[in-house]
């Protein structure tokens, strides 16, 4: 049969990406890999509670965001990284500064300002709370 991760026992650099929750059920995955010399990169985008029961904080060393999954603004692209390691970080800016040239102004300002209405609803008791709303409607809809 194939090759599964959890077999993976030997003794060599590796890198693990961990998407979590699952979707489409919402399960919180952990790795599976076998080993001391890897990486593990958590995929956080559905990290919300509109998808799924968040019973902890999630403290990986490599954590990824994005704006489309919790708004619901697919056309953004926008996302962001958690990184503990100062080193690691440097070389993920490195890297996205290379690949991307930038990222245009337009989906900047509009997540800027998207980012401002869900922080805003935190900050003004007048607003109705971003991700206590999208839960409940999440929840009407299933």
């Amino acid at each position: 049969m194939g090759w599964r991760c959890e077999t993976f026992e030997k003794d060599e650099p590796y890198i693990e990406l961990i998407t979590s929750p699952n979707i489409p059920n919402g399960i919180i995955r952990e790795h599976v890999v076998n080993g001391d010399q890897g990486k593990l990169i958590y995929d956080l985008a559905y990290y919300w509670p509109q998808y799924t029961s968040i019973t902890s904080r999630a403290n990986h060393d490599v954590m990824l965001f994005t704006i489309s999954k919790c708004t619901g603004h697919a056309g953004s692209r926008i996302g962001w990284a958690l990184v503990k390691g100062k080193e690691v970080a440097r070389k993920m800016t490195k890297f996205t500064e290379i690949c991307t040239i930038g990222v245009s102004k337009e989906p900047q300002l509009r997540d800027a300002k998207i980012l401002e209405v869900i922080s805003n609803s935190y900050l003004d008791f007048t607003l109705e709370n971003f991700l206590e709303y999208s839960q409940s409607r999440m929840t009407d809809r299933w």
